[in-house]
C-alpha cells in the first residue's frame, strides 16, 4: 500500500500548477471579509478530495490499471488504499485549511479560530467523508470521465429530491425554517452525544462503502 499512496501524492504533485493556484484562491477567500473559517475549511478540504478522484482518473488513463495489477498489488489492497489517501487528503486539507486560517488571522488580526472551531472543523471532515463514501464506488464502478458524469447525476437527483420533498413539507405546513430551528435545538441540546453518533454513522458507512467497491473491483474486468 505504501508504494500506491507514494504513486498518488506523485500524481498530485504533477499539477503543481493546481495546488499554486489552491493556495492563492485559498489566501484570497480568507483575507476575504465575507468569508467565514467554515467556509474556507469546507472549500479546501472537498478540493484536496477532489484529489483523490483525479487519482483514479489518472489510473484509467491509457488502460494504465490494468498494468498495474500486473506488479504485486491486489484489488483489495488497491480499493482500501483509495480510502486511507481519500482520509490522509482530507486531514491535509484540514491542516492546511486551518494553518491559512490562523496566518491571515494574525496577519489581519481577526480571531478566525474560535472556542467552536474544532467542532465545525471536525463536523464539516465527517460530512465530506460521508459524501467521499458515495462517490468512490461510483468513481470506480464508471471510471474517469463516465464515473464524474455518473456522480453529477446522482448529486442531481439527490438536489431534486431535495427540493421535492422540501415543497411537499411546505404542502402540509412544515417549513425548512422550522425543521433547521429543530436541528439546532437538538445540536445544542445534546451534543456530546451527536458528534459520538455521527462519527460512528461515517465510519459504518464508510465500512459499507468500502465493500461495494471491492465487489466492484473484483467483479471488473479489466
Amino acid at each position: 500500500m505504501k508504494g500506491l499512496l507514494i504513486k498518488d501524492f506523485q500524481l498530485i504533485f504533477l499539477n503543481i500548477r493546481m495546488l499554486v493556484a489552491l493556495c492563492i484562491v485559498s489566501i484570497f477567500l480568507t483575507s476575504s471579509s465575507t468569508s467565514s473559517a467554515a467556509f474556507v475549511i469546507s472549500y479546501i478540504t472537498i478540493v484536496f478530495f477532489m484529489f483523490v478522484l483525479t487519482t483514479i482518473s489518472y489510473d484509467e488513463l491509457d488502460h494504465s490499471i490494468s498494468f498495474l495489477f500486473t506488479l504485486p498489488v491486489s484489488r483489495k489492497t488497491y480499493v482500501l488504499e483509495k480510502y486511507v489517501f481519500s482520509l490522509i487528503c482530507g486531514m491535509v486539507g484540514l491542516i492546511f485549511s486551518t494553518v491559512i486560517c490562523t496566518v491571515i488571522g494574525m496577519i489581519k488580526n481577526i480571531n478566525f479560530i474560535g472556542p467552536d472551531f474544532i467542532p465545525v472543523a471536525l463536523s464539516i471532515y465527517l460530512m465530506l467523508l460521508f459524501i467521499v463514501a458515495f462517490m468512490l464506488p461510483i468513481q470506480l464502478k464508471f471510471g474517469g470521465d463516465n464515473g464524474r458524469i455518473a456522480i453529477f447525476l446522482v448529486f442531481g437527483i439527490i438536489v431534486a429530491a431535495v427540493y421535492i420533498g422540501n415543497k411537499v413539507l411546505e404542502h402540509f405546513h412544515i417549513y425548512k425554517a422550522d425543521i433547521i430551528k429543530f436541528v439546532q435545538s437538538l445540536f445544542t441540546a445534546n451534543t456530546a452525544l451527536i458528534i459520538p453518533a455521527f462519527i460512528i454513522l461515517v465510519l459504518a458507512t464508510l465500512g459499507i462503502s468500502y465493500g461495494i467497491s471491492l465487489r466492484i473491483m473484483e467483479r471488473r474486468t479489466l
